[in-house]
């Protein structure tokens, strides 16, 4: 149902990708320059992700999970990530009627994991609680967390702050 708008806040999608040629994009955001614009990085994590969402169901390798929905591309740019930018994109998403909101990123191996602890902050659990229990006009937007990617049998915040949050991991065989 197009009428069902999943926020991507990730490192910007690629609309002209050909899986993604029927996705409805809709309301996107730039939360390093703060206008509202497409954004698409160089890298690949958030056209990933819109693929397993909403790729079509052609011929093509991939088959998103509901490809008739809208989405938003709100950009992050990991290099100068900051707990006020990602505050805003996920403002920005509840105020332009995000029904989930997803950022399926976290901490990685090889980052340190100290750097997403030191994105807490009173302003990004605000926005949180404000997605979780105000958005779509009061019912709560459901909000995407990765726990992370340290192999570590926690969670990283921001995945972490709130048991309402629905956080994603993995395990493997070993």
């Amino acid at each position: 149902d197009r009428n069902v708008k999943i926020a991507i806040i990730d490192d910007g999608i690629n609309r002209n990708l050909s899986e993604l040629a029927s996705v409805n994009f809709v309301s996107p955001y730039n939360t390093l320059t703060g206008v509202a614009t497409d954004t698409c990085s160089t890298g690949n994590h958030a056209n990933a992700i819109a693929s397993i969402i909403a790729a079509n169901h052609n011929q093509g390798p991939m088959a998103g999970i509901v490809p008739n929905i809208s989405l938003m591309n709100i950009f992050i740019d990991f290099d100068n990530l900051s707990s006020y930018k990602i505050s805003r994109g996920i403002m920005w998403a509840v105020n332009n009627g995000a029904d989930i909101i997803n950022c399926s990123w976290g901490a990685h191996p090889d980052v340190n994991l100290g750097f997403y602890n030191s994105l807490k902050s009173e302003q990004l659990e605000e926005a949180l609680d404000s997605a979780l229990y105000n958005g779509r006009n009061g019912k709560g937007c459901v909000v995407v967390f990765a726990a992370g990617n340290e192999h570590r049998s926690t969670c990283s915040y921001p995945a972490s702050y709130n048991p309402d949050l629905l956080v994603v991991g993995s395990v493997d065989i070993t």
